[in-house]
C-alpha cells in the first residue's frame, strides 16, 4: 500500500503588529512633560490614545508620523528686540 504525503500547510499572509508606546516614553523621547503631552492631546496637535481597559498607549506609527510632521514644519523666526545675553554685574 502506497501512502499518500500530508500537504504541507500553507503560512498565512503576515498579518502586522501594531506596536503601542507608553506615555513616559514618549515623554523621554520629545522632551516635554506629561502635561504638555495632554495640552497638546487636547488642542489636538497630538494623535488620541487608544485604551486598553484603563491603559492608555498611543500607536507606534501616530507618534512617529507626528514626529515626522513636526520635523518638516520651520522653526518660528524670533522677534527682533532684546538679547538673550545676560549682562554681567
Amino acid at each position: 500500500m502506497a501512502t499518500t504525503p500530508t500537504p504541507t500547510p500553507t503560512p498565512s499572509p503576515a498579518v502586522p503588529i501594531e506596536s503601542f508606546v507608553r506615555m513616559g516614553d514618549i515623554c523621554r523621547l520629545l522632551k516635554v512633560s506629561r502635561v504638555t503631552l495632554w495640552e497638546w492631546r487636547r488642542a489636538g496637535k497630538f494623535p488620541q490614545p487608544v485604551a486598553f481597559g484603563t491603559l492608555l498607549r498611543w500607536r507606534e506609527s501616530d507618534v512617529r508620523a507626528f514626529i515626522e510632521s513636526a520635523a518638516r514644519v520651520p522653526p518660528t523666526p524670533r522677534p527682533p528686540g532684546r538679547s538673550r545675553k545676560v549682562k554681567a554685574a
